[in-house]
């Protein structure tokens, strides 16, 4: 069960990574700088985090320390764009953004079975696939280069 959770995640970032297309940006240079500077401070901690799920079949114990040692991060992050000036369709995305890191720091902050994190991160993965593809057309930059 469990190599078919972390095999099922594993997929939907390599899917995310492997998805490059862009459009014109919909914000100013600054609002993109300020995009990019929260993102690089965030950046280290998914790779961190996404290298303790992805190991080999990891224990609850593994997987809830991870959980627990992301969530301030998922916090930060979301204070950081928080400050942003985004508009239009860019704020409305960041909104949906906001709400599933909500929704994940829920299901991660509390890990009590590997079903529990199975049930509320697989559905979650496929939400955040949809507004990566969004931001980085609101973005003006290619879909695998947003972290969130």
């Amino acid at each position: 069960m469990r190599s078919k959770l972390f095999a099922a995640l594993a997929a939907l970032i390599v899917a995310a990574v492997a998805t490059s297309g862009t459009a014109s940006a919909s914000v100013t240079p600054k609002v993109l700088s300020e995009w990019k500077k929260a993102e690089a401070t965030f950046a280290p901690q998914v790779t961190k985090w996404s290298s303790a799920l992805q190991s080999s079949n990891p224990s609850l114990s593994q997987i809830s320390k991870a959980c627990a040692a992301f969530v301030p991060y998922v916090k930060a992050f979301d204070n950081a764009i928080g400050k942003i000036a985004f508009t239009g369709k860019t704020a409305t995305d960041i909104s949906a953004l906001l709400k599933l890191n909500a929704k994940e720091i829920a299901v991660i902050g509390h890990v009590t079975s590997l079903k529990s994190f199975e049930t509320g991160m697989v559905p979650l993965a496929a939400q955040y696939y949809k507004v990566q593809l969004a931001l980085g057309k609101d973005l003006g930059v290619p879909a695998a280069e947003v972290i969130l």
